[in-house]
C-alpha cells in the first residue's frame, strides 16, 4: 500500500484555503457528515460501444453547508471512499481481457447547491467539482481466452478530475442524499492500442446530518 504525501499535502492545503474562503462568505457555517453506500463501476468506451462493470463501494464524508444568499450556499466535502468495478479488454476473439479496479481514495469535492422549501422539507440540489488522490490502488487483469496467460497488473493514475453533482431532501438536519461522481481522466497511466480510456464513475447513496 503506498500513501502518496504530497496529495496529503495538497488536500490540507485545498482545507485551509477553503475555510478561509467560507469564513469570509459568511459568518454562518453548519458542519455535518454523512455515510454511505455507492454503486461503483468502470467505464471504457469502445468504438460506438462501451464496456463496463460495478462493484459495490462505500462513503463516510466530512463537510460543511456555508450560506451566500437566502437560497444558495457553498457545500464542501472531504470524504473517503471505496471504488472500482471492472471491463474487458482485447479483441473479443483472439483474446479477451477482464480487467479489474479496486481502490481507496481521499475525495474532496466542492459544490454549490440552491435549496428551496416544500412544506417543511428542505430540497437542495448541487453541481461542482471533485479531485480524487489516491491512497491504494490496483488494477489487475485476467486472461479469458488464453490458458497460458497468467494474470497481470497496470500502473493506475494517482489522480483523478471529477465533475459532481446530485440531489438531496432534508428535514429537522437528517438529510438523504443521491450523488453522482463522474471521472474525466483515464485511470490507467498508459494507454492500451486498440482500447479506449477508463473512466471511473460513482453513483452514492448516503445518510447524513447537518448541526444547524
Amino acid at each position: 500500500m503506498k500513501v502518496h504525501i504530497p496529495h496529503i499535502n495538497l488536500i490540507l492545503t485545498a482545507g485551509f484555503l477553503l475555510t478561509f474562503a467560507a469564513q469570509s462568505a459568511s459568518s454562518k457555517i453548519y458542519w455535518g457528515g454523512k455515510a454511505g453506500i455507492s454503486r461503483s463501476s468502470i467505464v471504457q468506451k469502445m468504438d460506438l460501444d462501451y464496456r463496463s462493470g460495478w462493484s459495490v463501494g462505500w462513503n463516510v464524508a466530512a463537510m460543511a453547508d456555508i450560506p451566500v444568499s437566502e437560497r444558495f450556499s457553498l457545500r464542501p466535502e472531504l470524504a473517503m471512499i471505496s471504488q472500482g468495478g471492472s471491463f474487458l479488454g482485447g479483441d473479443g476473439v483472439t483474446y479477451i481481457w477482464e480487467h479489474k479496479v479496486e481502490a481507496y481514495a481521499f475525495q474532496p469535492a466542492f459544490h454549490v447547491a440552491y435549496s428551496f422549501p416544500i412544506l417543511d422539507v428542505k430540497m437542495t440540489v448541487y453541481a461542482g467539482p471533485a479531485l480524487t488522490f489516491q491512497l491504494y490502488s490496483k488494477l489487475y487483469s485476467n486472461a479469458l481466452v488464453q490458458d497460458d496467460v497468467t494474470q497481470s497488473e497496470q500502473p493506475v493514475r494517482p489522480f483523478d478530475l471529477a465533475g459532481s453533482g446530485g440531489i438531496s431532501v432534508e428535514y429537522g438536519g437528517v438529510f438523504f442524499s443521491i450523488t453522482t461522481v463522474s471521472g474525466l481522466l483515464d485511470r490507467r497511466r498508459f494507454s492500451i492500442e486498440g482500447e479506449g480510456p477508463v473512466l471511473q464513475n460513482n453513483l452514492i447513496f448516503s445518510l447524513g446530518y447537518f448541526f444547524r
